[in-house]
């Protein structure tokens, strides 16, 4: 076995999730009970969505159509704590290979910003994607704006896998593999068969170690990686890198956090609304006691005037985390009561 063979399948074996699903854990109390979306803010959504209808054969969600930008609402400004005058569209897709979705937000904001985000800098995130044919899908990625952040530019191979690094139109990366064998269990008309989602971080200890405690997700802590091979298939050579990761109890998705050192590093702390930026969607059972666990651990209520309660028992708002990594809290209304006849 070669050194970057020997290297990239390390990849595979501290990842969990690269290659191969994690185990289920036993289902245990906890107020997290739901990873419900990917949320990626872009600057042209025509253009994103022709990117990952292109390179991945999503499609959008039901009978929607991309509609044209208009002036955002004013629950819209509220939840995304915008300024007036913001124009806003959005979009939600999905592909046959994930039990999650992702949502396209465009905004245009006065003073916005698309600050240009390195993969081992602070705030910056990726897709980890598993597919069944990276060469198409790296070619419709090239075509559509996309390029690879790879050393080398170019697909690696891992004894019978293959990975490599994209950068979005948008800048947001995304880690692809296509393993060696395809699972029985994969839908046969979907490129994608499957992924998760990864935020950089300051300190990815500390991270899990507060999603455990506060909203009972469970943990996976991955010790330091300093394979050459590894750093080269992310485009941070000479770098060290530490992974842990959490996930719902019961469930397979994962939330990973990587921290990087052994490379220029620098924290950016991006808004909702600014291009690059990317959210997760976590659904809880009681979400005022989610928002306030966040704030008693270094986080802050991002929502203009707090988390929205609704009427009928539902919530919804958007929350930073210590590391700067942003999450929209949501809380389903429970079932209406029927009237006794």
């Amino acid at each position: 076995m070669n050194k970057l063979t020997a290297g990239l399948l390390l990849v595979c074996a501290t990842t969990g999730i690269a290659f191969g699903q994690t185990g289920e854990a036993p289902k245990a109390p906890g107020n997290a009970t739901k990873f419900t979306k990917w949320i990626i803010t872009v600057a042209d959504l025509d253009k994103s969505y022709a990117f990952y209808h292109e390179a991945f054969g999503m499609e959008i969600n039901g009978t929607a159509q991309i509609k044209k930008a208009a002036p955002a609402t004013a629950a819209i400004l509220k939840l995304t704590n915008s300024p007036e005058g913001t124009i806003f569209r959005n979009i939600s897709v999905h592909s046959a290979g994930l039990d999650w979705y992702l949502e396209m937000t465009e905004f245009t904001t006065p003073g916005g910003h698309a600050p240009t985000m390195r993969l081992q800098d602070p705030g910056a995130t990726y897709l980890r994607l598993r597919v069944r044919d990276i060469d198409k899908v790296v070619a419709a990625a090239l075509k559509n704006g996309g390029a690879i952040n790879s050393v080398g530019r170019a697909v690696m191979t891992a004894g019978k896998n293959k990975v490599v690094m994209l950068k979005d139109p948008d800048g947001h990366y995304l880690e692809i593999t296509q393993p060696g064998e395809i699972p029985a269990t994969a839908p046969a008309d979907s490129m994608v068969i499957g992924g998760n989602f990864v935020a950089v971080v300051e300190d990815a200890d500390k991270a899990v170690n507060f999603y455990k405690a506060q909203l009972g997700l469970d943990n996976q802590i991955v010790g330091w990686n300093t394979n050459e091979a590894t750093m080269n298939m992310f485009g941070t050579p000479g770098a060290q890198m530490h992974r842990a990761s959490i996930f719902v109890p019961g469930t397979k998705l994962q939330l990973e956090f990587i921290q990087f050192k052994g490379i220029d590093t620098k924290p950016a702390h991006l808004r909702i609304a600014d291009q690059g930026s990317a959210q997760l969607g976590l659904q809880v059972e009681d979400i005022d006691a989610a928002a306030k666990a966040f704030l008693a651990n270094g986080g802050s209520i991002e929502t203009a005037g707090g988390i929205t309660k609704r009427p009928n028992g539902g919530g919804g708002g958007f929350v930073r985390d210590m590391n700067g990594f942003l999450v929209e809290l949501n809380q389903v209304a429970p079932p209406a009561v029927s009237a006794a006849k």
